[in-house]
């Protein structure tokens, strides 16, 4: 029987970690693995797949528990009796590895872990570390945290290059790509059903964007992009946004109108069927001004789309310029506009560019190598024996 290996993370709702997160344990438990998950708050909806693996999940108490509170208290007591709940479950005996995703989890459960018996802690960075600008203290925090972890993984060459900027030894450092399961393909709509029931013509051109709908996600950019090309694209064209609004819906609606592209668009918010989507385009976007390595990229390539990326954090490793898509700068609605444009009118071009996205992604992205990566890490990193942390990832 495997050690214990204790994931934390901040919630399970939707969102390119989360799925990430669902994915590898589903494999790893198939190899044998012995996984528990904590979540910090809200459960979400990926909770109910990673149980029916068979993997237990622990998290914040039942929100019943806080009906007699004060409205202003409750976000701070279910924050406390969290935290309280976690230090409890670190305090297990039969866990060996200790393994953070993304900051929140990382500042708590990284502190609290300090005051535990854990043999083994590790951080997962997938993001570049822009929020700390904003919260200088929280890059205090985590720098004090990166020296006491054993291992500190990213997903993209740019967010290890944010690691070495913030002191941590090289050879704590690696690197592990998301991965993508090609099965998934078995599960997509036709084509033609999907834009049937999206009302859209079956030769009509659509893009598609999968992003939630924050600021620095560049959908606004988009907007603007389009409003420039819309009188030289294809009668009939469609973009697609999906994703949950975090403020920026209403601004959008705004700036579509006021540009006379409102028939255009369409608005589907937050999806379970962003796949069958995704393989009723023709374009995948993702216009983003930061970025550790999206998943939505690779899911477009996987389904043979052609991917316009902007040249932001990993998006560029998995999109060659040329030749699996198109990479414009970031904040660029000209550049983004006239590459929009290039592949729109260029069908020959976009069937190319996307059956070489996807031969790349078998080859490179594929989610059986993604987790071959982390059993080895996980197998391997209590017997480093002087190895860096990546000649573990990549050992046999």
């Amino acid at each position: 029987m495997r050690s214990v290996i204790l994931l934390v993370l901040k919630s399970l709702e939707v969102g390119g970690t989360e799925r990430h997160i669902v994915e590898i344990l589903r494999l790893l438990k198939r190899q044998g693995w012995q996984m528990r998950v904590y979540v910090l708050e809200r459960v979400g909806s990926g909770v109910q797949e990673i149980e029916q693996l068979g993997i237990k999940v622990e998290g914040p108490h039942d929100k019943r528990t806080y009906r007699y509170v004060p409205h202003f208290l409750k976000s701070r007591l279910e924050t406390l009796l969290s935290i309280a709940k976690l230090i409890r479950v670190l305090f297990s005996s039969d866990i060996k590895i200790v393994h953070f995703f993304l900051p929140k989890a990382y500042l708590i459960g990284g502190m609290m872990s300090l005051f535990a018996p854990i043999p083994l802690r590790v951080m997962s960075r997938r993001s570049l570390n822009y929020y700390q600008l904003k919260h200088p203290w929280l890059a205090a925090v985590e720098r004090k945290l990166h020296g006491s972890m054993d291992a500190i993984l990213s997903n993209s060459l740019s967010v290890k290059a944010n690691l070495l900027q913030e002191g941590v030894d090289r050879k704590k450092i690696g690197l592990i790509y998301n991965g993508f399961d090609m099965g998934r393909l078995k599960n997509v709509s036709d084509r033609n059903t999907t834009r049937a029931r999206l009302k859209v013509k079956s030769d009509s051109l659509i893009l598609i964007i999968v992003a939630t709908l924050f600021p620095y996600k560049g959908h606004m950019d988009l907007v603007r992009a389009l409003a420039g090309i819309s009188k030289q694209m294809p009668e009939g064209w469609k973009l697609l946004i999906v994703g949950r609004d975090e403020g920026e819906l209403v601004k959008l609606r705004a700036a579509i109108t006021r540009c006379n592209i409102f028939q255009n668009i369409m608005f589907l918010g937050e999806r379970l069927d962003a796949f069958d989507l995704i393989a009723a385009s023709d374009i995948g976007l993702i216009c983003s001004h930061e970025e550790g390595f999206s998943n939505a990229v690779i899911e477009y390539m996987a389904n043979g789309l052609p991917v316009i990326a902007t040249d932001a954090g990993g998006n560029s490793e998995a999109v060659l310029n040329n030749k699996t898509g198109l990479v414009v700068p970031p904040k660029s609605p000209i550049d983004l506009g006239q590459a929009i444009l290039n592949l729109a009118c260029d069908k020959h071009a976009r069937q190319k560019m996307g059956k070489a996205g996807k031969l790349r992604l078998k080859k490179q992205f594929a989610l059986e190598l993604c987790v071959e990566k982390y059993s080895n890490f996980y197998k391997n990193i209590s017997k480093a024996n002087g190895k860096s942390v990546q000649e573990i990832i990549d050992s046999q």
